[in-house]
C-alpha cells in the first residue's frame, strides 16, 4: 500500500501522468473529511485519524497500491463545493480533476451540516435560515454527483455520508433547549440528504443510525455525566461535543464509527 496523501495533486495537462498515478480514494466534503479535531488549546486542525484515512487502510489491503486524497475543507457547504468563495479551484473542480485522470476508485462525500447548523439562535433556530440551507442543499448537491459522474463515469463508486448530532452535547453543558431543537432540524439535514442520494443512486453511510441519534427515550449511565439519553451517551463518546469548549467535530472513536458506516455502505448491495 502506499501511505499517500495527494491532495492537490497536480492536473496532468495532457503529459501523461495518468499512466503513472496510482489508483486513489478521493474523499470530498466539509471538515469531517478532512478529519479535524481540536488540538489541546482548542483549535481546530486537520489529523490523521479521520474516517477518511480509516476507509482508506480498510480499501487498501484488497487494493494494492491506494493512495488517499483528502480535498475536504472546514466550513464548506454545498454551494461552496461548487464555486468557491476562495481564489483557485473550487473543490468540485479539483475532485473533477482526480477524476478525469482516471484511476479513482471510490469517492465519498459528506456535505450539508454546514448549509444550516449556523442557523443556531440562542435556544433555538431561525427558521428561514434552516429553510434557506435545505433549500440550497436541494440545489447544489444533485449538480455535484452530476458532475462527478460525468467526470468519473458511473462506474467508480460514489457514496454519501449523513450526520450525528453534535448539538446533543449540549443536554450535559447547560444548552438542554438548544439540544431538544435540534432534533427536527438534524432529522430534516438527513432526510434531505437521503432523498437526494436515493434520487442519484448513490448509497448512503448512515452516521446517524450508527450513532443512534433518535434515541432519546432511553436513559444509561455514564460516568462523567450521569444518567443521559443514550443519544447524547453516544455524543459524549465519540465526540468533543460535550467538552466545556463545545466543539462539533468527532473524536479519533467517532471517526472509526463514521468509517464503519462507510464501508457497510460499500458492502450494501
Amino acid at each position: 500500500m502506499i501511505a499517500a496523501f495527494l491532495a492537490g495533486w497536480p492536473a496532468n495537462g495532457g503529459s501523461g501522468v495518468a499512466d503513472v498515478l496510482p489508483p486513489r480514494y478521493v474523499s470530498l466534503g466539509d471538515s469531517l473529511a478532512a478529519s479535524m479535531q481540536p488540538d489541546a488549546n482548542g483549535r481546530d486542525r486537520p489529523t490523521a485519524e479521520g474516517f477518511s484515512e480509516r476507509v482508506w487502510r480498510a480499501r487498501a489491503a484488497v487494493s494494492a497500491n491506494l493512495a488517499l486524497v483528502k480535498l475536504g475543507r472546514g466550513g464548506e457547504t454545498a454551494a461552496s463545493m461548487i464555486a468557491s468563495p476562495k481564489p483557485g479551484p473550487s473543490q468540485l473542480e479539483l475532485a473533477e480533476q482526480q477524476l478525469r485522470d482516471g484511476g479513482v476508485a471510490l469517492v465519498t462525500i459528506d456535505i450539508g451540516a454546514n448549509e444550516i447548523e449556523s442557523c443556531a439562535n440562542g435556544s433555538g433556530f431561525d427558521q428561514a435560515c434552516v429553510q434557506r440551507g435545505l433549500a440550497s442543499l436541494r440545489q447544489s448537491l444533485p449538480r455535484i454527483i452530476s458532475r462527478l459522474r460525468a467526470a468519473g463515469g458511473r462506474r467508480v463508486p460514489i457514496v454519501g455520508v449523513n450526520y450525528y448530532n453534535s448539538f446533543l452535547g449540549r443536554w450535559v453543558t447547560g444548552g438542554g433547549k438548544l439540544a431538544l431543537a435540534s432534533v427536527p432540524l438534524e432529522r430534516a439535514i438527513n432526510a434531505t440528504l437521503a432523498q437526494i442520494y436515493a434520487r442519484t443512486q448513490v448509497p448512503l453511510a448512515d452516521v446517524e443510525s450508527r450513532f443512534q441519534t433518535g434515541i432519546l427515550k432511553t436513559y444509561v449511565n455514564t460516568r462523567g455525566h450521569g444518567r443521559v439519553p443514550l443519544a447524547v451517551a453516544n455524543i459524549c463518546r465519540w465526540t468533543w461535543a460535550c467538552s466545556a469548549r463545545y466543539d462539533d467535530h468527532t473524536n479519533s472513536l467517532g471517526y472509526r464509527v463514521i468509517a464503519r458506516s462507510v464501508l457497510a455502505a460499500l458492502r450494501s448491495p
